[in-house]
């Protein structure tokens, strides 16, 4: 089974350069920047919040402070990558959306998915369960799932017989 679904830009903060222009190499642990510059992946220290398996790539101040980028990537004197659990995936993501077939196929079909998802939200209301218990609600959501994929079906056999 394969998902279908647009990868984010992983920067939006001013006119910074983004993750995407990093060069991640999960099997050594590596990222190099822009500038060729590279650092290695850690795990961050264990005292701190929960990061959820979060990895990060910490460049150092004197790569970073000569750099001719350093306004557009590191503006604090140097640049932090966030690496994510399943960075793995991401970067399969992008990798398969850099296909133009593959590109075409997620606007045809994305479309269709969004509106079948508003039409579950507005004629079932399915924002919300109108039970409580997470078994009730898997419930509501399993008969709300029959009702949408029943209502194409019978409006064929209206046709059919008319």
């Amino acid at each position: 089974m394969r998902v279908l679904a647009p990868v984010h830009s992983s920067s939006p903060k001013n006119d910074t350069i983004p993750k995407d222009a990093f060069t991640i190499d999960l099997a050594s642990d590596t990222v190099t920047c822009p500038q060729g510059n590279s650092t290695p992946i850690y795990k961050p220290r264990a005292n701190r919040r929960s990061t959820g398996g979060e990895r990060v790539a910490r460049f150092a101040r004197a790569d970073c402070e000569p750099c001719p980028l350093r306004p557009r990537c590191a503006p604090g004197g140097q640049r932090d990558i966030r690496i994510r659990r399943r960075e793995d995936l991401r970067q399969a993501a992008l990798q398969a959306l850099a296909d133009p077939a593959q590109r075409e196929h997620l606007k045809r079909t994305r479309p269709r998915i969004e509106r079948l998802l508003g039409l579950i939200v507005h004629r079932y209301h399915a924002r919300k369960s109108r039970y409580l218990g997470a078994r009730k609600a898997e419930l509501q959501a399993a008969w709300t799932a029959v009702l949408v994929n029943l209502h194409p079906i019978a409006g064929a056999l209206r046709t059919q017989t008319a």
